[in-house]
This record gives C-alpha cells, structure tokens and sequence, in this order.
C-alpha cells in the first residue's frame, strides 16, 4: 500500500491511476481515511470530499448531482463502474428495494420487540388502552399506532 502522506500532495492522480488500472467489475477498496459512515473522505484545499464523489468526477468530468450513490452497498468501494447519480430519497428507495432497511426490533431506537408488538395487539381491547400502554412503556398514541398498524406493520 502507498504511503499516505506521499500521496496526499496529489491525492487525485493516485485516485485517477488506480481507476484507470482497475479493469474489472471488483469493487475498488479506498484503503486511507474514512468518514464515521465508512466512506473514503480526501481533504482537498481544507475541505473534506467523499472519495466515491471524487471518482464520480474523474470518471465523468462532473461533480455527481446530487450524490454518487453505490451498485454494490460498499462504502469504501470508489470503483465508478458501481456508482451513479441520485438523490436522497433515491438512495433511500435504493435500500428499501435492496431489503436493507432496518425494521422493528432491529431499528436503533425501538423499545419493542416483534413479540411484545403482537403481545400488545392480542391483549387490546378498548378498556385498556391506558394500562397497557403504562406495562410495556410506551404512550398511548404509539400504542394507537400499534394497534392500527401504522407503525409495526411489518409484523
């Protein structure tokens, strides 16, 4: 691998070599600094650019509007035979149609499990909103939404 520093006084050639001798389909792996999401970040001129972005523009000779967004779902890959252009709620449907979006118990800030969702639903009955909201510490408008599937769906 490359020395870094070396390569920082002219990141974009090196980045513009390897995309020129990568003749494959592969992903092309950023093997230096990442962002906190995984993706390979470059510093230009004190201002910090994805590497999937940079190649975009390499490959194309225009910046992606808005975002170079992934084929293959790998952050660090920069290979431009996997990126395209789209937006956010492009990237978004991308995840949903590519089954990765998380639900229930696997989304970060569930309180639920899948069980305690039909748990809920099979001990619903009008009289007892309030107290089963209380049991499983949720409000009762979540509890609302449960019972009417408008969150939970899924299960």
């Amino acid at each position: 691998m490359p020395n870094p520093k070396f390569i920082n006084k002219s990141l974009p050639i090196w980045i513009a070599e390897q995309i020129a001798a990568h003749n494959s389909d592969e992903c092309l792996l950023w093997p230096f600094s990442k962002t906190t999401g995984g993706y390979g970040k470059v510093d230009i001129r004190g201002r910090e650019i994805r590497v999937p972005r940079l190649a975009f523009k390499i490959a194309h000779g225009r910046w992606p509007q808005p975002n170079a967004l992934h084929t293959c779902d790998t952050p660090l890959c920069f290979n431009p035979r996997h990126l395209f252009e789209g937006t956010h709620a492009d990237n978004v449907q991308d995840r949903v149609n590519k089954g990765r979006t998380a639900h229930g118990s696997k989304c970060g800030p569930a309180k639920l499990t899948e069980e305690a969702v039909k748990a809920i639903r099979s001990q619903y009955s009008p009289g007892n909103g309030y107290a089963l909201a209380a049991r499983y510490n949720i409000s009762r408008s979540q509890l609302t939404n449960i019972i009417h599937r408008r969150q939970w769906s899924h299960c």
